[in-house]
């Protein structure tokens, strides 16, 4: 596994977790794209769904993770 598939990302302050390059890709698009939405309407316009848009990629992001694990058969501590 390369560290150049991934974007260094911070979650909380003294941490920081890798994220895959296309997820990262797919944020900043859709943060683009919110960001004109509250320029032309306002932020209500976006408040509720952000947060819903930011589960589904922090889990989108997870499963490119676990994917990555299966793929070159590395076996992470994981319970579901």
């Amino acid at each position: 596994m390369e560290l150049e598939d991934g974007v260094v990302y911070q979650d909380d302050p003294g941490t920081s977790a890798m994220m895959s390059e296309r997820v990262s890709g797919l944020a900043n698009s859709i943060y683009r794209e919110f960001e004109r939405l509250i320029g032309k309407y306002d932020e209500d316009v976006v408040k509720e769904l952000m947060p819903l848009v930011v589960a589904v990629l922090e889990n989108l992001d997870s499963l490119v993770l676990f994917l990555v694990f299966v793929k070159f058969d590395l076996r992470p501590d994981i319970s579901f």
